[in-house]
């Protein structure tokens, strides 16, 4: 407590914790803890921070090897698509899952200045950082999936891959998901 009892005028510190157990069958046991602290050594001055971690569990249509769709277009129908190399293409775009996808992970941690002084004068300061693991991520709309194709040096034949073998195009086209 501060200087006669009254906390809002003096240096104040405190703790919050937080912790989360679970267990999944694919993916063993996680545990995931949480800590901030709040420090007021003024009365108009607080700093903050905090450091946890998280865990994701990929979604089983994640991990399902059989395409959920799988799309045709011809770049010129998405202007800004061709790739960087020039010149419209016909591209066929899967979207599907990864039966070796692993759980995302992720450190996050976060620090902060609050400022409320006298005059009514307010400021917030705030800096976080994320730090991932096996990210999953997703491409919500077939019309993000277009503009990732100027990106395919940097993304890699993984994502994307010219001029793909003609059986794989056609078992792609035969997929009852193809439309």
């Amino acid at each position: 407590m501060g200087p006669q009892g009254n906390v809002s005028s003096g240096s104040r510190l405190e703790l919050t914790l937080a912790d989360r157990n679970e267990h999944y069958s694919d993916f063993g046991s996680t545990n995931n803890p949480k800590v901030g602290l709040a420090w007021r050594p003024l009365s108009a001055l607080k700093v903050r921070g905090t450091y946890g971690t998280s865990f994701v569990a990929p979604l089983l249509k994640d991990l399902n090897p059989i395409p959920d769709e799988v799309a045709a277009f011809n770049t010129s129908q998405a202007p800004g698509s061709a790739p960087l190399t020039g010149g419209d293409i016909n591209a066929l775009v899967i979207f599907g899952g990864n039966p070796n996808l692993q759980p995302q992970t992720a450190k996050t941690w976060t620090f902060g200045l609050d400022w409320d002084g006298n005059g009514g004068f307010k400021a917030n300061l705030t800096y976080f950082d994320v730090e991932y693991s096996d990210r999953i991520s997703k491409v919500d709309s077939q019309y993000q999936t277009f503009f990732t194709l100027p990106l395919a040096n940097i993304l890699g034949p993984k994502i994307i891959q010219f001029s793909p073998p003609a059986a794989l195009v056609q078992a792609l086209v035969a997929s009852p998901t193809f439309m």
